[in-house]
C-alpha cells in the first residue's frame, strides 16, 4: 500500500510540473516569439534586392477598361506576350518629363509608376509631396514579390498589408534593419513569422484600403520609425492645417517626418538590384475569414487606417472591417487617425464617377468638352474629384487645349477643356480620362462635312464648309445648303452672333410693329439692338423679312465687331463700312452695295473676316 500511495505521488509531481511547464509556455509565448525570431534573423542574410513585379503591360497597347480588371480577364482578352514587357528601372527625371505627354512610352511610364516617393497626387509642384512610398500600377491579382530576404512582421487583411524585416542591411554607410511594407494587396501567401527569400511570391495586386484601382504601394521604413507602415502626418494634423488627407500630401505636410523614417524603395532597389529567380507560391493563403463588421455612426471616432472604409450616404452610417488575426494595439492607432475628417471621405465617396458631354464635333474645329463629377445616384454633385484628372486619346488622332484638369478647374460639379480634332477625322474617336481613383471614357462622332447642292467645285465651298464646322449654319433638313437663295435680315442677324458667339436675350420684351418677342427670333433680334446692329428705320419697323442688301449686310456684321471710323459727311451712309470691307478684302472691287445678298455671299464674306473676329 504504501509503495502505490508513493506511486501516486509520483504521478501527481509530473501533472504539476506539466501544467507549470504548459503555463509558463503560455505565458511566454510572445518571448519565445521573439527569441525564435531572434534565431531566424541569424540566418537571414540580405544579398541584393529585385522589383516586387517581374513584368509590366504596355498599357497603351490596352483597353482602358482592363487596366482595372483581373490578372484572367486580361489573358483572356490578350495575347500575353504581345502586351507584357520586363519590369524597367525608374528615373524621377524621366518621369517628371514624361507626365503631361501621351505618347505611347510616356503613357507607359507614368501609368507604371503611378505615384513616387516624396511625391504630390498633384503635379504642380512634383518636388513637394509627403508620400511615403512608391505606386506601381498592375492587374487585380498579379503576382506580389518580396524584394529581399526577411522575415514577415505584420499582416493586416482588412487594407491588404503585409510589412517584412529586412535584418542587417548596409545603407547610407550603416548597417541598419529596414522594413519593406507592400500595401493593397488582394490576398498575401505569408504569414507572421515566415521567413522569406528574395523574388518569393507574398501575395497578389489588389485595390484594398485607399485604393480603387489595383496597384501596389511598396514603402521601405526604417527600423526606428515609430510603427510599420509608417505615414508622415496624422488627420488632426492634417485637420489643424486646414488640409483633408490628399492636399496634406500635396502640400508636402510632414514631409520631414517622411525623409526622417523612410527611405525612397526605388532608389533602394535599383542600388542593390541582383539578378534573382521570381518564385511563385503554390497557393493563396487568404486570411480574411476571421473577420467582424461593425457599424459606426459618422459621429464616432475612427483609428486605425479608415480611409478605405465605404461610405452609406443614404443613412450616414460607415463600415468598417475590424481585423481580427491581429489583435496587438499598434502604436499609431491613435497617432496616424485621431478623428475622422467627414468632409474629406464624404468628398472621395461622393464622387462615383464622370460624365463627358459633348456639341457635334467636326474635324480640325476646336470645340468643348464637359466633365462633370457624378454622385452614387447617377446626380451631379458639386464635390470636386480628389486627385487631378488626365486626358489621353485612344482611337483617332487630336489634340486637347490641355491634358490635365485640376480640382480648382471644376464649378459646379463641371470642368471644361477644349478639343480639337484632325482635319483628316472622321466617324468616331475615343479617349479616356483618369487618375487613381476615377476613371472615364468617352467617344465623339466627327461629323463629314456634306451638303447635296455643295462640293468642291462650288464657288464658295470653303466659307460653307467653315459655316458648317463652326455651327454657324446647319443647313435646311433636307440635306441642302441652298447658296443661291436670298437671305432675309433676321437671317442675317442669326448668322452673325453665331459667328461672334453672341448669345440671345432670354426672354426680350419689346414693342415692334412688326416683330413679336415670343418669336424663335426674339432673342436674337434683341441682342442685335442691343449691340447697335440694327436699329429700325425712321416709322420703328425693322423690316426682318425683307432680304438683305450689301450696304444693310456690312452695317450689321461690322458694327460688332469692327473700329468704323467717323463717316465723310458729303458720302453715302454706308460709305465707311464699305471702305473697312474693301480694306481688309471683306468684298471685291465688283461688289454692289444696293444689291441683294444670297446665303453664299453672307457666309463667303464671314469667312474671309475670320482673322478680324
Amino acid at each position: 500500500m504504501k509503495f502505490k500511495s508513493h506511486h501516486h505521488k509520483h504521478w501527481f509531481i509530473i501533472f504539476v510540473l506539466f501544467v507549470i511547464s504548459m503555463t509558463a509556455v503560455t505565458f511566454n509565448q510572445k518571448s519565445m516569439q521573439v527569441n525564435l525570431l531572434g534565431s531566424f534573423e541569424e540566418t537571414v542574410v540580405f544579398n541584393g534586392a529585385v522589383y516586387p513585379f517581374d513584368t509590366t503591360y504596355k498599357w497603351s497597347e490596352m483597353n482602358y477598361k482592363d487596366w482595372k480588371t483581373d490578372l484572367n480577364t486580361v489573358e483572356a482578352n490578350y495575347n500575353i506576350n504581345d502586351i507584357k514587357k520586363s519590369m524597367f528601372p525608374f528615373d524621377r527625371n524621366t518621369y517628371i518629363k514624361s507626365l503631361g505627354k501621351t505618347d505611347a512610352d510616356s503613357s507607359e511610364y507614368w501609368n507604371t509608376y503611378l505615384v513616387p516617393w516624396a511625391f504630390p497626387y498633384n503635379l504642380d509642384d512634383p518636388y513637394v509631396g509627403s508620400h511615403p512610398g512608391m505606386d506601381i500600377r498592375n492587374v487585380k491579382d498579379a503576382p506580389v514579390f518580396s524584394i529581399s530576404n526577411g522575415i514577415v512582421e505584420k499582416v493586416k487583411d482588412s487594407d491588404g498589408t503585409v510589412c517584412i524585416k529586412i535584418p542587417n542591411v548596409k545603407y547610407e554607410n550603416n548597417v541598419q534593419d529596414l522594413y519593406a511594407c507592400y500595401l493593397h494587396m488582394d490576398f498575401r501567401t505569408v504569414s507572421e513569422g515566415d521567413v522569406v527569400k528574395i523574388g518569393q511570391q507574398i501575395g497578389g495586386v489588389g485595390d484594398k484600403g485607399f485604393a480603387t484601382t489595383p496597384h501596389l504601394h511598396l514603402q521601405i521604413d526604417r527600423a526606428d520609425a515609430p510603427w510599420h507602415p509608417y505615414w508622415p502626418f496624422s488627420t488632426k494634423e492634417a485637420s489643424d492645417a486646414g488640409l483633408g488627407f490628399v492636399e496634406a500630401v500635396n502640400a508636402g505636410l510632414g514631409l520631414e517626418n517622411l525623409k526622417k523614417y523612410t527611405i525612397d524603395p526605388m532608389d533602394f532597389i535599383q542600388n542593390n538590384l541582383v539578378d534573382a529567380p521570381y518564385i511563385l507560391a503554390d497557393k493563396q493563403n487568404n486570411n480574411t475569414n476571421n473577420q467582424e463588421t461593425i457599424t459606426l455612426t459618422n459621429t464616432d471616432t475612427i483609428d486605425t487606417e479608415t480611409t478605405n472604409n465605404e461610405i452609406k450616404n443614404d443613412t450616414q452610417t460607415i463600415d468598417i472591417v475590424i481585423d481580427n488575426t491581429n489583435q496587438q494595439n499598434d502604436q499609431n492607432t491613435n497617432d496616424i487617425i485621431e478623428t475622422t475628417d467627414t468632409e474629406e471621405i464624404n468628398n472621395i465617396n461622393d464622387v462615383k464617377s464622370l460624365q463627358i458631354s459633348t456639341t457635334d464635333y467636326y474635324p480640325n474645329k476646336e470645340q468643348e468638352l464637359k466633365i462633370c463629377a457624378i454622385d452614387g445616384n447617377g446626380e451631379l454633385t458639386e464635390r470636386t474629384p480628389t486627385n487631378e484628372i488626365f486626358i489621353e486619346l485612344e482611337q483617332g488622332e487630336g489634340t486637347f487645349s490641355k491634358n490635365k484638369i485640376k480640382r480648382q478647374n471644376f464649378e459646379q460639379g463641371c470642368a471644361k477643356i477644349n478639343f480639337t480634332p484632325s482635319e483628316k477625322n472622321t466617324g468616331l474617336i475615343t479617349f479616356y480620362a483618369h487618375d487613381p481613383i476615377h476613371l472615364i471614357k468617352g467617344s465623339l462622332e466627327i461629323n463629314k462635312f456634306e451638303f447635296k447642292d455643295v462640293n468642291k467645285s462650288s464657288k464658295e465651298y470653303k466659307a460653307i464648309e467653315y459655316a458648317f464646322v463652326n455651327g454657324i449654319t446647319t443647313g435646311y433638313p433636307d440635306g441642302t445648303f441652298r447658296p443661291e437663295n436670298d437671305v432675309k435680315r433676321v437671317e442675317a442677324v442669326a448668322f452673325i452672333l453665331r459667328t461672334l458667339d453672341l448669345n440671345p436675350i432670354a426672354d426680350p420684351n419689346f414693342d415692334l410693329p412688326d416683330a413679336n418677342d415670343k418669336e424663335w427670333y426674339a432673342g436674337l433680334l434683341a441682342k442685335a439692338m442691343e449691340e447697335g446692329m440694327i436699329q429700325g428705320y425712321p416709322d420703328g419697323t425693322v423690316k426682318l423679312e425683307n432680304t438683305v442688301n450689301g450696304a444693310e449686310y456690312l452695317k450689321i456684321f461690322l458694327t460688332a465687331f469692327a473700329d468704323i471710323q467717323n463717316e465723310n459727311t458729303n458720302s453715302e451712309w454706308y460709305q465707311k463700312f464699305l471702305d473697312y470691307a474693301e480694306q481688309n478684302k471683306l468684298v471685291d472691287e465688283n461688289f454692289d452695295p444696293s444689291k441683294s445678298l444670297n446665303r453664299g455671299q453672307v457666309v463667303d464674306i464671314i469667312y474671309k473676316a475670320k482673322g478680324l473676329l
